[in-house]
């Protein structure tokens, strides 16, 4: 995969080589990972839902390995946070109040 120039062992190389692997793989824009949602992954089905422009939504298919580069970011690397956004950026910052990240998401 072309991404794998990414630093897996740490949180920050965990979450470029997910995002870089749904670029690279599904071929998705950068508007459409910065706006996936947790729910928007079926582990199930394998599935993906995606959206686009117009408000148009797609089901993709999940390859294992962007399955697996996600699973890792989510399991081991994306901090906690009552956001809804697969993918957080680096610069949130921790707010006790709710046990969480706050900042912009990405």
């Amino acid at each position: 995969m072309p991404c794998s120039r990414a630093d897996r062992s740490t949180a920050s190389g965990r979450r470029d080589y997910a995002v870089l692997a749904l670029l690279a793989r599904l071929g998705l824009r950068s508007g459409e990972v910065a706006a996936l949602q947790l729910g928007d992954v079926d582990w199930r089905t394998g599935e993906l839902t995606v959206r686009g422009k117009a408000r148009r939504q797609d089901r993709l298919p999940l390859p294992v390995e962007v399955g697996e580069a996600l699973a890792d970011y989510l399991l081991h690397s994306r901090p906690r946070s009552g956001y809804r956004q697969v993918i957080l950026t680096s610069t949130h910052h921790f707010d006790r109040q709710y046990g969480g990240m706050k900042g912009e998401d990405a």
